[in-house]
């Protein structure tokens, strides 16, 4: 239990402290004091639309924020390469930093992809489309009568599914693949399913093939019309839509922090939009 407390107040955390990007620029010759955040704006004043949509600015001390603290965080962020960091408490952002692009420019976020994966799986099953204990060879017909038959969608999502994993076929074969959800599904079983955890990118990949055969919809479509769009979340994309390798589920998100925001005050909103359920509490 403890555990679990603890990963919740770090989901938390995370849900309104945003730092991304992960730069393979040159280090900024120069760190000038970063920017707080401007005085209270309305939702109006910038042209946002309400809801998570909306991200009034606020002095950080006015949300009980050190101001000095998150400038802090914000020079040890840009030394790190971020491309921005953000920060919001009680719906109003108390700082924000962008380096190398501008505030509206979507940049790759790696693994943050993943926790969208996640949030589309919820959709799926709040829709009725899945479950999370289903056979993932329900989806996958290729593993029905083979080690692979008793990995569920929960097992793919919590990364203890017993999939092959290297740091080869993770890092390189897998990004390299022509197909990447062909690919992953290829793999052999390494392990008996729930035996044992693996950060395991080519499993998160599997999760292509089900959510598209479980909805109907392609992946990067379910992204935009079911997540993206009621959040708001106007400058993120799923890459990888018309390509023959599919939507990369496990690194190929372009978003912003302010979009990251956006998405954080779901959780923190417990999966409610504007009032209605886009994810089950249960599954939150």
């Amino acid at each position: 239990m403890r555990t679990w407390r603890w990963r919740a107040a770090v989901a938390g955390l995370c849900a309104v402290l945003v730092s991304t990007g992960c730069s393979t620029g040159p280090a900024p010759s120069q760190d000038p004091t970063p920017r707080p955040a401007a005085p209270r704006t309305t939702a109006d004043e910038r042209g946002d639309t309400g809801g998570v949509a909306s991200w009034p600015t606020a002095d950080p001390a006015s949300l009980g924020l050190d101001g000095r603290a998150l400038r802090r965080l914000a020079r040890d962020a840009r030394r790190a390469r971020s491309s921005c960091y953000a920060v919001a408490r009680e719906g109003a952002i108390a700082g924000e930093w962008n380096w190398h692009l501008g505030a509206d420019q979507p940049r790759q976020v790696f693994s943050i992809t993943k926790s969208v994966t996640s949030a589309l799986v919820g959709i799926a099953v709040a829709d009725g489309d899945l479950r999370l204990d289903d056979p993932v060879a329900r989806y996958v017909p290729s593993w029905r009568g083979t080690p692979s038959a008793r990995v569920t969608v929960r097992n793919l999502l919590a990364n203890d599914s017993g999939r092959f994993w290297s740091l080869q076929s993770d890092y390189t074969d897998l990004v390299r693949a022509p197909d990447r959800t062909g690919y992953a599904i290829g793999l052999t079983q390494q392990f008996a399913p729930g035996t044992t955890w693996a950060y395991n990118n080519a499993a998160i990949q599997v999760l292509e093939a089900v959510l598209s055969r479980a909805t109907g919809t392609p992946v990067e479509e379910l992204a935009e019309e079911r997540l993206f769009a009621p959040l708001g979340m106007a400058d993120s994309s799923l890459i990888g839509s018309g390509s023959a390798a599919g939507a990369p589920l496990f690194f190929g998100l372009q978003t912003t922090c302010r979009d990251l925001l956006r998405f954080g005050q779901l959780y923190l909103d417990e999966g409610r939009v504007d009032g209605q359920h886009l994810l089950p509490r249960s599954f939150v």
